[in-house]
């Protein structure tokens, strides 16, 4: 049972606002029919189950839940060279809407990962109604990822301690030669001289804004 908050629930409150916002946004700029459709089913499945919530009590307090708005997938993507050939992996995927995005817009393959089994199976309930075959979920550990599968690696780990950090930079050695990694608020160049910093830009979040590091492996 989640203990009541007043700095958690206003911010569980400003995340909702703030997505409730981009959805007009993307309403013009990024839905398809089928997009929309996934969404408006996502959104359905978690209206009285908040992820907020749901992970603050599966993950602890340290790993607040957090997503990605699409305009800033859009401009991962652009600044990537995504495309229909390349497979993303997402590391900490939650309830699967980044990697629904990527795949539906690119054509790409997408794998996610995540430690909340909920995400997961309800993730993979998604993918299935909507024959969405080029889209995995894996429940299990961030390091045991198939690294060795993906061209792009996205990892919005704000909250992660720094043990877990240097955990995945080690298990990400199985990146294939030339591979990107996108990382949120921090390079992984602080961690390990195997990446080179390629570019690095600003985006908003629902909490603020963030900087965006491209790395290459």
């Amino acid at each position: 049972m989640v203990m009541f908050s007043w700095k958690y629930w206003t911010t569980c409150l400003w995340c909702q606002y703030f997505y409730c916002k981009n959805f007009f946004k993307n309403l013009f700029n990024f839905y398809t029919a089928r997009l929309l459709a996934i969404d408006l089913v996502c959104y359905a499945y978690y209206c009285c189950r908040n992820p907020f919530a749901l992970a603050k009590k599966f993950r602890g307090e340290q790993n607040i839940y957090g997503e990605t708005p699409y305009n800033v997938l859009a401009k991962i993507a652009a600044a990537t060279d995504l495309n229909a050939h390349k497979t993303v992996l997402d590391l900490g995927s939650g309830r699967g809407k980044s990697c629904f995005f990527w795949q539906v817009i690119y054509g790409c393959r997408v794998i996610g990962i995540d430690w909340v089994e909920l995400f997961i199976n309800r993730a993979n309930v998604i993918k299935k109604y909507f024959s969405l075959n080029n889209t995995s979920f894996i429940y299990d550990q961030l390091v045991a990822a198939p690294f060795s599968e993906v061209d792009i690696v996205y990892l919005y780990g704000t909250c992660l301690p720094e043990e877990t950090i240097y955990q995945l930079v080690i298990a990400m050695k199985q990146l294939p030669a030339g591979a990107i990694v996108v990382s949120v608020s921090y390079p992984l160049t602080e961690y390990s001289s195997i990446f080179l910093l390629q570019k690095n830009f600003t985006v908003e979040y629902p909490r603020g804004v963030a900087d965006i590091y491209i790395q290459q492996k």
